[in-house]
């Protein structure tokens, strides 16, 4: 008759440290580009809910309760940690000019929903308002273009 054999060794799980949210975005935003099928159907779904949560918990690091104030530190961010660029496209109509280090025009298109998701998640927690952030112009639409997203304030 078998017996069953059973580990009597217990190893106690290993310490992680608590990432950093910059290398947690760029690492969210390789996977999707290059294991994801982001550009069908629940894959941009499941990108702008990643880009939420993400924006969400980095909110917390962030100290400015006004929309300038936010978005130049979101831009400091991206660029310190190495994820490109976040510039005002047109500071008038609210709309955000955003560049992912690396991309190319096939990532841009996958990856909008998460930065969509992402920079709404932020703005909404800092400035405590319902904030909503739509891609108007997809980067990968054009060579060498940015995202354009435009954030409604209502």
């Amino acid at each position: 008759m078998p017996q069953r054999v059973r580990s009597r060794i217990r190893e106690e799980p290993a310490q992680l440290s608590e990432p950093d949210e910059g290398k947690m975005i760029k690492l969210a935003m390789q996977t999707l580009s290059e294991h994801y099928g982001m550009h069908r159907g629940r894959g941009k779904r499941a990108a702008r809910v990643l880009g939420h949560q993400l924006g969400a918990d980095l909110a917390g690091r962030f100290v400015s309760a006004d929309l300038t104030g936010v978005v130049e530190e979101l831009s400091r961010f991206w660029k310190r940690n190495g994820i490109g660029n976040v510039v005002w496209h047109d500071k008038d109509n609210l709309e955000l000019a955003v560049r992912y280090s690396g991309e190319t025009a096939e990532d841009k298109q996958m990856l909008c929903p998460f930065k969509e998701g992402l920079i709404e998640a932020l703005l909404k927690k800092r400035l405590s308002e319902q904030v909503s952030v739509k891609e108007t112009e997809c980067g990968g639409k054009r060579d060498g273009s940015n995202c354009i997203f435009k954030i409604s304030i209502p």
